[in-house]
């Protein structure tokens, strides 16, 4: 096998499938900003001293569902 050719199946082995990932990394990193930003809309984090039951914990659960449903989504693209 020449070196050229084993250069190349190297290439399309190793580097395609990381910089796949790599490219998906940055989609899921947009998403997740865009979830905070919608959950922080939702449930505005309330000032300092003042007493907030739930407003983390709903914060939490929505980013968490929207970044399930997100990528849900991409996969089915």
């Amino acid at each position: 096998m020449s070196k050229f050719l084993k250069t190349s199946v190297a290439l399309v082995f190793f580097v395609a499938p990381a910089y796949a990932a790599y490219a998906q990394g940055s989609t899921t990193a947009d998403l997740a900003k865009n979830c905070r930003a919608q959950a922080v809309k939702l449930y505005p984090t309330p000032k300092a001293g003042t007493k907030s039951k739930g407003v983390a914990k709903a914060q939490r659960d929505f980013i968490e569902s929207c970044i399930s449903k997100g990528a849900d989504k991409q996969q089915k693209n």
